[in-house]
């Protein structure tokens, strides 16, 4: 039964195997090339010198990784992750992601928002994308550098939202059934409706006539 290896040498084919995922051949030819260069610290002092023994094939490698517990380089990274609890690296990219969703249903959909009236709802596209940008740089003050990877999410957003919405009213502009933009269209033009309807959606579009002038006697 050949001798155990120099410690040196097990030490710094377990570094080799666990930080920087050498394997089989690999990893005897870089212990090699270290040990005949002698600059490394582990090559120092060694009691053979240049003749120290090394793992002499793959299998002899992997029989010592299992004996001695050896770990993948992922392995040892979830065993030293000391994350946030969430498992959010970048919050203030999360919450601008975040806000900018929201926003963008907000102002393709509503016709106020927290109480404000809604003037971007029929905006294009770039206008709404501009709006947003603005409302997430106003709330969290992220580095400039981010808008770039930001905006074309944001676009990408107002565009399905926008679709969303014309879907939505195509759907709704159908006999008997109303919606909020057909409500609001109807109420700017001068039309009411009946407290008893309201809940039913059904809109009197029955404007009052201007009354005829009297003709002078």
């Amino acid at each position: 039964m050949p001798s155990p290896l120099d410690p040196p040498v097990t030490r710094r084919a377990q570094e080799l195997w666990e930080l920087q995922d050498f394997r089989g051949d690999s990893l005897i030819a870089q212990l090699s090339y270290e040990l005949l260069d002698g600059r490394e610290d582990w090559t120092k002092n060694l009691p053979e010198g240049d003749n120290t023994r090394l793992p002499s094939d793959r299998s002899t490698l992997n029989k010592m990784a299992a004996r001695l517990g050896w770990k993948t380089s992922e392995e040892l990274a979830d065993e030293t992750d000391d994350g946030p609890i969430s498992g959010i690296t970048d919050p203030i990219w999360h919450l601008s992601n975040v806000t900018g969703r929201k926003k963008a249903h907000e102002y393709t959909h509503y016709s106020g928002v927290n109480g404000i009236p809604n003037e971007l709802r029929r905006a294009d596209v770039d206008q709404i994308v501009f709006a947003i940008c603005m409302d997430v740089a106003e709330a969290y003050s992220p580095h400039q550098k981010m808008f770039k990877e930001f905006r074309p999410l944001v676009r990408k957003w107002v565009t399905e939202e926008k679709k969303a919405y014309q879907e939505m009213v195509a759907e709704s502009d159908k006999p008997g059934r109303g919606s909020e933009e057909i409500l609001a269209e109807f109420l700017a033009q001068g039309y009411e409706i009946d407290d008893g309807h309201a809940g039913l959606d059904i809109v009197y579009t029955n404007p009052e006539e201007p009354e005829a002038n009297e003709e002078s006697e």
